[in-house]
């Protein structure tokens, strides 16, 4: 009897029905862990899935973060709940639950789209002899990009 799935062809050197069915087995697990999280806790989240599911669905990937967090779905869950409430927090409720997208009319302004197509600053590690580096990446300099 078939599963409806299609099958995977006989020369891959790994079954992918089996990786499917672990990755089905994650995000069930996921959706569990999620679900016992306080509501105060996961507020933020449950707010981005009611705006906006899609997003949440593509930007926010569980299995992502379950990568992340070496398979500790556990920790991934409360890592998610945590990026939506810093989400909120740098972006504000109108533009939190928008794409994140180069058009300005995502969560990312004009103004800061500007700035990000601009250059932006980066401090680089440490020199053996403990100096800091800053660089600023230039090549995209915008003339008209207000800093």
């Amino acid at each position: 009897a078939s599963s409806g799935r299609p099958r995977a062809p006989s020369y891959y050197p790994f079954n992918l029905n089996a990786l499917e069915d672990l990755r089905l087995k994650a995000k069930f697990e996921f959706q569990q862990v999620i679900e016992s999280i306080p509501e105060d806790a996961k507020k933020a989240y449950l707010q981005a899935v009611e705006a906006s599911p899609k997003v949440v669905e593509t930007e926010t990937e569980a299995l992502q973060f379950v990568r992340f967090c070496n398979h500790d779905i556990q920790a991934a869950a409360k890592r998610l709940c945590l990026y939506w409430e810093l989400r909120l927090q740098v972006f504000g409720p109108d533009r939190a639950f928008l794409p994140l997208v180069l058009s300005g009319k995502g969560a990312l302004a004009p103004r800061e789209v500007k700035s990000l197509l601009a250059g932006f600053p980066a401090l680089l590690p440490e020199t053996k002899r403990g100096q800091k580096v800053f660089l600023w990446d230039r090549r995209q300099h915008l003339p008209t990009a207000i800093m």
